[in-house]
C-alpha cells in the first residue's frame, strides 16, 4: 500500500509540475499535449495503467478539437487496455477510426492493432507475435474506384444511373458526386474512378454515346464537372488510370478505333493537354502506378505473340526512355509503386499460385532480384493506396453456371432439388434434337485482372458427361443446334483473322469435324458482333433466320434493325420485319416451323434501360406479322431475359429477371393472354427446353466484388534485406 501511495503521489507531482510548466511552454506546448505527456508518463514511467487511462480518456473529452492529439490518446489508450487484456482495447481503436480517420497514420495504425486483435479472437494469431502485413475485407462491393489518402473514403461508379460517387467506409454512407449520368441513348457514364492525391476530386472515364469516351474532373463536393480530355469521336476512347503524386497530371489510356492503337498518355490537369508517352499496336487494359517524385510510371503490357502473358516495365514521364523491369517465362502484373518507397509491387504466378512480389528501383533502375511478399493472393486487381502504404484491391467472382433440371413447363416451374449443375463457367445451353446433346458456351479468365475472357464452343453428351471443345479459334454466342443435329450456328469472331475490315460473321459448325464456315459476315458498321446479331435454323435447316442491329447502342443515332431471311444455298435474303430496336437475341422458332417469335425492345424514356418490349410473331412463308403481347416489366424492377416456345406449341414462354430471383410468363399465341407462372429464387439469364419437353437447361449468373485492404506494407518491406 505505501509503495503504491507513493506511485501515485509521485505521478500527481509529476502531473502539477507539468501542468504549473504548461502556462511557460504555451507557445511550445498546449495544454492538451501536457496532459498527453503525462498521461504516457503514468503509463511508462509509473506503470499506473488505471491512471493513464484516466488522463487519455481526458485529453480525448476536453481536447476533440486537437486531432492529432486526441487520436495519439486514444491510440495509447487502447495500448493501454491491452496490456490490461480488456476488450475495451478494441473500442478504443474502432473509436479511432470513426472519429479521427483523417489522421492518416495514427488511423492506420490503429486499424493494424484492430485487425491483430480481431486474428487473435479467431485464434489464428499468438499472444506477442508480430502482426506482419495485416489484410481485412471491407463491407463494400463497388471496386471501379479507389480509396481516398486517408483511407476514410473510396471513388465509386454508381451502375444503376451510370454517375460517379462516394463512399464513407466508416460510416457506411454513400453518395453521388455528378447527376447526369443515364442508360438511355445517348448513353452518359464512368466505368473508372480515381480519387486524386488530395483527396479533393475524382477523375473519372467519362462516356456519351455521340462523342466518345473522354475524362472528367468532379469535386468531391459535388461540384460541375469539368470535362478534360476528349478527342469528340465516338471510337476515341481515353480512360484515366493513376494520378501523379503532386496531382498536376493524370496518367492514362488512349485508344483509337480506326487505327487499332493504344497509347500510355500524360494529361494535364490544368489545361487538359495530352501528351503519349509509349504507343503500342494493339489496345489492351494495363495497369499504372507513379514513382513517388513521379518521374517514371510503372506499367504491365502483353508480350508480343503470347497475349496472355504480361511483363512490367517503366517509362519516364518527360519522355526520356522506357526500362524493363520484370521479364518472366511467368506472368506478372502490377500492383503498383508502394508510396514513399523504393518498391514496386507485382503480382506474379511464377511459383504456380497468384503472389504478391516487391522489386527495389532507385533512380529509375531495378536494384537486386524480385522477392515474394505475400503468396496466394489470388487474381486481384489494384484499386490504389493510401498515403500511408495500404493497398486496397478486389477480387471479382463473375460466373454462369448451367444447370439441368425437371421442368414443368405448364407451371412455370423448376424442380430445383433435383437439379444438376454441370462443372465450370458455362452458358447459353442449347438441346441437341435427339435430346442427348447440349452445345453451350464456356467462359474462361486465364489472366489476373486483364479483363480477357476466352469464350469457346462445347459440345457435351449429357449420359457420359463426355466434351468436346469444336472451333476453338473462334469466340463465340448463342450456338443452336441444327434440325439434323450435323451442325451449330452461332454468331463469332475468328481470333485468327487480321482482316481490317473483319468484325465478326455467323458462322456453321460441323459437329463432327469442328470445321466452321462463315455463313454472314457482318459490316463494318457492325459496332459489337457479341450483342447486335443472332441466328436461328429454319425447320428443315436449309434457310436461317437472324436478327441484327447496327443501332449504336451508347448514341443518339439510330440506324437501323433489320429480321431477315437467308437461303444457305443461294444466298438469297429477304426482310421479315424491320424495327431499329429490334432485341437481336430474342429469337424462337415455333415446334411446327411456320413462325418465328421475336422482341422489339420498349423505348420509353427514363434514367434506366428499357426493361419491357413487344413480342412479336413473324410468319416465314406469307411475311405476316403480328403483335403477340406488350409485355410491361414497370413495377416489378424486372427485365425480359429470353423466350422459348412451349412444346405444345400453343404459347410462348417469356422469363423476366426481377429485383431478385427470376419469373416465367406464359402467352397464348391465340388470343395474346399472358399468364405469370412460377418465380424461382434463382436469378436465371438463359434456358433451353428439352425436346421431351419435362427438363430445363438453364444459366444463372453471379458477378461480385470483394474488396480487401492490405495494411503494414511499409514495415514489413522496408525491414526486408
Amino acid at each position: 500500500m505505501r509503495t503504491q501511495r507513493v506511485v501515485i503521489t509521485y505521478s500527481a507531482l509529476v502531473l502539477v509540475v507539468l501542468l504549473a510548466a504548461s502556462g511557460a511552454l504555451a507557445q511550445e506546448r498546449s495544454e492538451a499535449e501536457v496532459l498527453l505527456q503525462a498521461a504516457r508518463h503514468a503509463e511508462q514511467v509509473d506503470g499506473d495503467l488505471e491512471r493513464a487511462i484516466e488522463l487519455y480518456r481526458g485529453v480525448v473529452s476536453q481536447h476533440p478539437t486537437e486531432r492529432a492529439v486526441a487520436a495519439r490518446a486514444l491510440m495509447w489508450l487502447g495500448q493501454c487496455y491491452e496490456k490490461l487484456g480488456s476488450a475495451e482495447a478494441q473500442r478504443a481503436y474502432r473509436q479511432v477510426l470513426t472519429d479521427y480517420a483523417d489522421q492518416a497514420e495514427i488511423a492506420a495504425e490503429a486499424r493494424t492493432r484492430l485487425a491483430a486483435l480481431e486474428r487473435l479472437a479467431r485464434g489464428e494469431a499468438q499472444p506477442g507475435e508480430p502482426s506482419g502485413i495485416v489484410v481485412r475485407q471491407l463491407d463494400w462491393d463497388n471496386a471501379c474506384g479507389s480509396p481516398s489518402p486517408d483511407g476514410r473514403y473510396l471513388s465509386y461508379c454508381h451502375w444503376e444511373t451510370g454517375d460517379v460517387g462516394l463512399y464513407d467506409i466508416v460510416t457506411g454512407e454513400s453518395r453521388r458526386l455528378t447527376t447526369d449520368g443515364t442508360w438511355m441513348p445517348p448513353m452518359q457514364f464512368t466505368i473508372t474512378a480515381k480519387t486524386s492525391p488530395d483527396g479533393k476530386q475524382v477523375v473519372h472515364s467519362w462516356t456519351h454515346g455521340d462523342s466518345g469516351i473522354g475524362i472528367r474532373l468532379v469535386g468531391v463536393d459535388g461540384g460541375l464537372p469539368r470535362m478534360l480530355a476528349r478527342h469528340g469521336s465516338w471510337d476515341v476512347e481515353m480512360f484515366p488510370f493513376a494520378w501523379s503524386w503532386d496531382g498536376r497530371h493524370i496518367a492514362g489510356g488512349k485508344y483509337d478505333g480506326p487505327s487499332e492503337t493504344f497509347e500510355i498518355v500524360w494529361v494535364s490537369t490544368d489545361d487538359g493537354s495530352v501528351r503519349s508517352l509509349k504507343g503500342f499496336d494493339d489496345g489492351f487494359w494495363l495497369t499504372l502506378s507513379l514513382s513517388p517524385d513521379d518521374r517514371y510510371l510503372v506499367f504491365d503490357y502483353p508480350v508480343e505473340n503470347d497475349p496472355g502473358r504480361y511483363d512490367v516495365a517503366m517509362v519516364a514521364t518527360d519522355g526520356s526512355g522506357e526500362v524493363p523491369l520484370v521479364e518472366h517465362p511467368a506472368n506478372d502484373r502490377v500492383l503498383g509503386w508502394l508510396p514513399g518507397t523504393d518498391k514496386v509491387l507485382f503480382l506474379s504466378d511464377r511459383s504456380g499460385t497468384w503472389d504478391a512480389w516487391a522489386l527495389r528501383v532507385e533512380d529509375g533502375t531495378p536494384h537486386g532480384r524480385p522477392w515474394p511478399f505475400k503468396r496466394n493472393i489470388g487474381q486481384v486487381r489494384p484499386m490504389g493506396f493510401t498515403s500511408d502504404g495500404s493497398l486496397f484491391y478486389s477480387i471479382t467472382t463473375r460466373r454462369f453456371t448451367t444447370s439441368i433440371a425437371p421442368f414443368d413447363p405448364a407451371a412455370g416451374q423448376i424442380m430445383l432439388d433435383d437439379e444438376e449443375p454441370l462443372i465450370g463457367s458455362l452458358r447459353m445451353p442449347d438441346w441437341s434434337p435427339d435430346g442427348e446433346y447440349l452445345a453451350y458456351m464456356s467462359e474462361e479468365h486465364p489472366t489476373a485482372g486483364t479483363g480477357v475472357y476466352y469464350r469457346r464452343l462445347h459440345v457435351r453428351h449429357v449420359a457420359t458427361g463426355e466434351d468436346r471443345v469444336l472451333a476453338e479459334h473462334l469466340s463465340i454466342r448463342t450456338p443452336r443446334w441444327s434440325p439434323d443435329g450435323r451442325a451449330i450456328l452461332l454468331v463469332g469472331y475468328d481470333e485468327t483473322d487480321e482482316r481490317d475490315s473483319y468484325t465478326g460473321a455467323i458462322y456453321r459448325v460441323d459437329v463432327e469435324s469442328g470445321e466452321a464456315t462463315a455463313v454472314v459476315e457482318f459490316s463494318e458498321d457492325v459496332l459489337n458482333w457479341w450483342s447486335s446479331t443472332s441466328g436461328i435454323w429454319s425447320a428443315d435447316g436449309r434457310s436461317i433466320i437472324y436478327a441484327q442491329s447496327h443501332t449504336n447502342p451508347w448514341g443518339s443515332g439510330v440506324k437501323e434493325g433489320e429480321l431477315r431471311i437467308r437461303d444457305l444455298e443461294s444466298g438469297e435474303e429477304r426482310p421479315l420485319y424491320r424495327d431499329p430496336h429490334i432485341a437481336p437475341r430474342q429469337l424462337a422458332l415455333s415446334p411446327d416451323g411456320q413462325w418465328v417469335a421475336f422482341a422489339v425492345a420498349d423505348t420509353a424514356e427514363g434514367d434506366t434501360a428499357a426493361s419491357g418490349g413487344r413480342l412479336l410473331l413473324a410468319h416465314l412463308t406469307d411475311g405476316r406479322v403480328r403483335e403477340l403481347a406488350t409485355v410491361d416489366a414497370s413495377g416489378n424492377g424486372s427485365t425480359v431475359q429470353a423466350i422459348e416456345w412451349d412444346p405444345d406449341g400453343r404459347h410462348v414462354l417469356v422469363l423476366q429477371s426481377r429485383d431478385k430471383g427470376s419469373e416465367f410468363l406464359r402467352v397464348a399465341v391465340e388470343g395474346g393472354e399472358l399468364e405469370q407462372l412460377g418465380v424461382v429464387s434463382e436469378p436465371i439469364r438463359e434456358f433451353a427446353i428439352h425436346p421431351a419437353g419435362d427438363r430445363i437447361a438453364y444459366t444463372t449468373h453471379v458477378q461480385e466484388d470483394q474488396i480487401w485492404v492490405m495494411e503494414n506494407l511499409k514495415a514489413v518491406l522496408e525491414a526486408a534485406p
